[in-house]
């Protein structure tokens, strides 16, 4: 047998490669901005043309690239970073593996103009499929503008799983906010379908947070902490920015935006007793550290950090984050950790020399034999021990279909077993529902998101509603993440109820609402609608009209706690008996639970 094995060439290692590094347009936007960033650019445009599947481009006025640097930067592991091994443990700027420019160029075509300051001319580049196809002189100001159109091309399969334009526009912009945020010194604009959403300014941090966060200032308390092991700069959030979906956690490592849940929790742990249930904490921390003591180079998208002392960092954090809580009256006043005499003497301990234990000694007498007795009665127990546990075996639990539950029924059966003699309601949550021979233990806010949620999603597939029109219209403003996501879903919340048009960059006016909710105020129900929108949406059930059901059914239901009259009980009872599935929740929680006669009798 011959020969097999061969070399892949580059084209196809690039591709490979760009499987890891470049998943979405979203991807090319952060590699891409980046790079612009160690450029020293002090403005970055980012122009972006259908969610990145046609186009998008990075404009930045950095220091540029010769004509050679130009073509080589295009290759694999081609990079101005690091010279040698010991760099790697020197590392401030974004890029250093030099994989990033050749995964995109594998996967899309690709333009390039480029100027250093001194040049006169500078270098135009036109590369397709890793294939460089035109290289020449051209005018361009000094910096780089690299435009990347038709993204995955030459691989179908890879652009058809792409999403909709909404969702893959919001990861485009979660990567714009995640470069902006640490770069408060830097002018950025984006533009999307010729529409500019972001025009930042170079502005203090707080500032800077505040505009792309959608926030006022002073809804951010800031905090920090100087010690030997790290450096804090905390801006946290009010409660009264907390939402239920997570997104707005920003963690930056000497100026680049990471993922790390066991530091996160530090912070979420002391927000635990002033936030809402089910809701996140929004907030930006900041953490210098020495780059000896972490490693960056665990993934090729790099928000992935190893840290030589997390336990210390974790301790640090927590505590900084409890004095700032505190000074804003959120908290017990405490000074900070650093301030403890026994966490400094922790901080400055040589913890390359650990102090291991010993292993105690331990006299044993081999001929010793705790059951070996010479009395009689001692012999005698020994053979009758078995009689100590009669009568006590292990009995198995009950079925669910023995107590009373009959899981194995279709719910057509147990409807035609109940018929509704009279409703209580316990707790102010939960309905008891007494019949000819069950008893049911219903969730009133489950129960109610299970009949609004099959009205609405109804009244979205027949394309009818109902709209009671507002005495005043309102108009709300929403980020440009969120704009984005109620164009997407504006024909569903329409058939809704809403009577909702655009009106300007990221604004809405709102001239009706759906009538069962003629009551709420418009502001709070359409972004409480997109919140939960959010969190359907963060699954991935590729079902908008489910979506869009399920978020106004879980944001109109009425929820635990809510005293109701004899009328509502018996109506909520009967609408949910006509449900098509009424066992489950929209998010698949049980409804209720049912008891036969025989059920309750094994209670007692």
């Amino acid at each position: 047998m011959g020969n097999i094995i061969a070399i892949l060439p580059d084209a196809i290692a690039n591709q490979i490669a760009a499987g890891e590094v470049i998943q979405r347009p979203a991807s090319v936007v952060k590699e891409l901005m980046e790079n612009a960033i160690d450029a020293g650019a002090t403005h970055i445009d980012l122009i972006i043309k259908e969610a990145g599947r046609t186009l998008v481009q990075v404009i930045d006025n950095g220091k540029g690239m010769s004509p050679l640097d130009a073509r080589i930067c295009w290759e694999r592991h081609a990079t101005s970073k690091i010279k040698k091994a010991e760099d790697l443990f020197q590392i401030r700027s974004f890029g250093f593996r030099g994989e990033a420019l050749a995964s995109i160029a594998s996967v899309a075509q690709v333009e390039m103009k480029t100027r250093q300051h001194n040049d006169e001319l500078g270098a135009f580049l036109l590369i397709e499929a890793s294939d460089v196809k035109k290289q020449e002189s051209c005018v361009h100001p000094t910096g780089t503008s690299i435009s990347v159109k038709n993204l995955f091309f030459n691989i179908p399969a890879r652009r058809n799983f792409l999403k909709s334009n909404a969702v893959e526009f919001k990861h485009i912009v979660d990567e714009f906010v995640r470069v902006a945020l640490p770069n408060e010194g830097v002018s950025f604009k984006l533009y999307h379908n010729d529409h500019c959403l972001y025009d930042l300014k170079a502005n203090p941090a707080k500032k800077r947070i505040a505009e792309l966060l959608g926030a006022p200032e002073d809804d951010f308390f800031y905090g920090e902490e100087h010690s030997p092991a790290a450096d804090y700069r905390l801006y946290l959030g009010s409660p009264s920015l907390s939402k239920r979906t997570r997104g707005e956690q920003y963690f930056i490592v000497n100026g680049r935006f990471i993922k790390d849940p066991y530091l996160n929790h530090a912070i979420q742990q002391e927000y635990k007793n002033y936030l809402p249930e089910e809701h996140h904490a929004s907030y930006v921390a900041f953490l210098d550290i020495d780059p000896n003591r972490i490693d960056i180079n665990i993934h090729p998208t790099k928000t992935e950090i190893k840290f030589e002392d997390e336990r210390t960092l974790y301790a640090l954090l927590k505590s900084v984050v409890k004095k700032t809580l505190a000074e804003h009256h959120l908290g017990h006043g405490e000074d900070s950790l650093f301030d403890d005499h026994s966490f400094h003497h922790l901080l400055n301990a040589q913890v390359d020399k650990p102090e291991f234990p010993t292993a105690p000694k331990v006299q044993m007498t081999p001929g010793f034999n705790p059951f070996h007795s010479d009395n009689p009665q001692h012999k005698r127990n020994l053979g009758q021990w078995q009689e100590l546990y009669s009568g006590m075996e292990i009995q198995p639990e009950p079925s669910a279909s023995k107590q009373g539950l009959h899981p194995e029924l279709s719910f057509e059966q147990i409807k035609s077993k109940i018929q509704v003699q009279g409703v209580l309601q316990i707790m102010n949550s939960y309905l008891l529902v007494q019949g000819l021979e069950e008893l049911l233990i219903v969730d009133q806010e489950q129960a109610h998101q299970r009949v609004l949620y099959e009205k609405f999603l109804q009244s979205i597939q027949d394309q009818k509603s109902i709209s009671q029109q507002l005495l005043f219209p309102r108009v709300i403003e929403f980020s440009a993440n969120d704009a984005a996501l109620v164009e997407d879903i504006l024909e569903e919340i329409r058939h809704l109820g809403f009577d909702i048009s655009p009106f300007g960059a990221g604004s809405f006016i709102i001239n009706g609402l759906p009538a069962e909710a003629d009551k709420a105020d418009a502001k709070s129900l359409l972004e409480g609608l997109i919140e939960e929108y959010k969190a359907s949406f963060q699954v991935d059930t590729q079902d908008k009209q489910r979506d869009v059901a399920r978020a106004l059914a879980k944001r109109s239901a009425i929820r635990k706690g809510q005293k109701l009259g004899a009328a509502e009980m018996q109506h909520l009872i009967a609408d949910l008996l006509h449900c098509r599935e009424p066992a489950l929740s929209p998010m698949g929680k049980a409804v209720f639970v049912r008891f036969d006669e025989a059920a309750l009798t094994k209670l007692f």
